[in-house]
């Protein structure tokens, strides 16, 4: 073989390698193509599936907030239900022990009173401590809260004073168990 064929032949080989070499690079583009196609459309699936089960979520906690909402309205309305039968009872209470105060002639002076008379929750005030047991000084300083409320302070005489302590509920007991003196 002469020097000629032989160039002929390195020539040969290294065109067929070329090619070769362009085939494996075009596979090779062509087959990364595929994988980024495939993966940008699993990408896309996932991120469908994310945001479908996130608004199925956001559903179903919108839902349950609803509810919850409508539970705590139910239950406020129940609150209030009782809330005002306790004043109710309270009021006839308060009427009750009115009637049998000394200082008030059957209750006709909390009757003549105006519902939006000042005088007249303050004196309802004071009794509502007075019928939850709570002491004088309580009231007392009740009213030096209340705007106008030194006018009132006659008031706590009459609803204290006018009343015996079996009468103001659930008082307090004092003092507990007595000591015995040695030698008694």
């Amino acid at each position: 073989m002469g020097r000629f064929d032989r160039a002929e032949g390195v020539e040969g080989l290294r065109s067929t390698v070329e090619q070769k070499l362009t085939e494996i690079v075009e596979a090779a583009e062509a087959r990364a193509h595929e994988i980024e196609d495939s993966a940008l459309e699993q990408a896309l699936e996932i991120e469908q599936d994310a945001r479908q089960k996130a608004r199925g979520r956001f559903q179903r906690s919108t839902e349950h907030a609803e509810q919850m909402v409508a539970a705590i309205d139910a239950f406020e309305r129940e609150i209030g239900q009782a809330l005002e039968k306790l004043r109710a009872r309270g009021r006839a209470l308060a009427a009750e022990l009115g009637a049998e105060a000394p200082s008030e002639p059957a209750g006709e002076a909390a009757e003549a009173a105006a519902p939006d008379d000042p005088r007249e929750g303050a004196r309802r005030r004071i009794l509502d401590l007075f019928l939850a047991g709570k002491p004088r000084v309580e009231a007392e300083r009740m009213l030096t809260q209340l705007e106008d409320g030194g006018q009132y302070m006659d008031l706590l005489d009459e609803v204290y004073e006018s009343r015996t302590e079996t009468q103001q509920g659930t008082a307090p007991r004092r003092g507990g168990r007595r000591r015995r003196r040695p030698g008694s």
